[in-house]
């Protein structure tokens, strides 16, 4: 550098350096050209440099002061967040909001309930869903059935009032038959009949054959008629006695108790015995028919009760009126008058004025 340059030493920031920033446009300096005339030498260079320094340093006191070990932060940082604080033993733990507890069906036994409370909740949530899926299926499939149930009923009905007809006519195409085999085949009667007549005669032991068969038939018939008639008796006979017990017994909570229901059974069979005079057997056919309607067990109960609380009925007792002194009961007037001789007697001693207005007050209620 030339002598007649002269040197200004720089001055140090009391901060620490800044990184360079772009002055403003207005305030960018030109570079200089060789043929500039505002720089016209070196020294006013050196002038302009110095000033440059200078304005820098003024801009870097005014910013507030940085730490340099700190590493460069965002000039807007966010808050910093508080963490929470630790709950105290003392403090109050808040339990996690369980769902609602999974009731099990309420046609399940208390031993299979309790089995499914001690189930997870996981568990439980699948047998339930399959335990509804089962009921939907069931439920779709009994209305299938009772669907189809109804649409057949009438010609299931038709069928029967059919067979009905036929089975009562059975018994007279069985006699039919058999007078006509006795009209026709009347010297047939034992198997050397039957032989001779196949020898002899094979054209009519050819209907002879034919008639027997039927006959054969026809009685096989009218025996399973009878049977299946006789099973359908005891079915219906079943239902409707089943039927008649349940509601004896919701009219009678008793009987729901087997020992009482026995000694009640046992006391109405001796009450209609002794009381009533019915024999065993007569009892035993009427259980089986009329008896067994609900409202005469009613009735004979109610019977029984009614003799039993006859015979065990207590005697009242007599009591007798209080005896009472020998002489004339006497009277409210006798009384009256008997309490008027006694003030008198007593105004006559003493004077007193308040004697006499006592035996005038008892005069006037007297009425003298």
């Amino acid at each position: 550098m030339p002598d007649d340059v002269a040197t200004t030493p720089t001055p140090t920031p009391a901060t620490s350096p800044q990184p360079p920033q772009t002055p403003p446009p207005s305030q960018t300096p030109a570079v200089s050209q060789p043929n500039d005339p505002v720089i016209a030498s070196v020294r006013e260079a050196a002038k302009l440099l110095v000033e440059r320094r200078k304005e820098k340093q003024a801009q870097a006191q005014q910013k507030p002061e940085r730490d340099i070990t700190a590493p460069d932060q965002p000039e807007q940082a966010a808050p910093p967040q508080e963490e929470p604080a630790e709950p105290s033993g003392d403090a109050p733990q808040l339990e996690p909001e369980q769902a609602p507890p999974i009731e099990p069906p309420g046609s399940w036994t208390a031993e299979a309930r309790q089995r499914f409370s001690e189930l997870p909740p996981e568990l439980q949530s699948y047998v339930m869903e399959r335990e509804n899926a089962r009921d939907t299926e069931v439920r779709r499939r009994q209305q299938e059935v009772a669907d189809f149930m109804r649409q057949m009923a009438p010609e299931q009905q038709a069928m029967m009032q059919a067979r009905a007809q036929y089975e009562a006519v059975l018994p007279a195409l069985v006699q039919k038959l058999q007078a006509s085999m006795n009209s026709e085949f009347a010297d047939i009667r034992t198997v050397e009949d039957v032989k001779r007549m196949a020898s002899d005669d094979p054209l009519r032991y050819t209907r002879y054959d034919a008639a027997m068969k039927e006959a054969v038939a026809l009685q096989n018939e009218q025996y399973q008629a009878s049977q299946r008639q006789a099973q359908e008796y005891v079915t219906n006979w079943q239902r409707y006695a089943d039927d008649q017990d349940r509601r004896f017994a919701e009219k009678v909570p008793e009987f729901s108790d087997p020992q009482k229901a026995e000694a009640l059974q046992k006391l109405a069979i001796t009450t209609l015995e002794n009381d009533y005079g019915f024999s065993l057997p007569e009892m035993q056919a009427g259980w089986a028919g009329a008896f067994r309607d609900f409202r005469i067990q009613q009735m004979i109960l109610d019977a029984t009760r009614y003799r039993q609380l006859v015979k065990n009925k207590p005697q009242p007792s007599r009591s007798l009126p209080p005896v009472q002194r020998p002489g004339v009961a006497r009277g409210p007037e006798a009384a009256s008058q008997s309490q008027i001789q006694a003030l008198d007697q007593q105004l006559d001693k003493t004077g007193n004025v308040r004697d006499a207005a006592k035996l005038l007050s008892a005069r006037r209620r007297a009425g003298r």
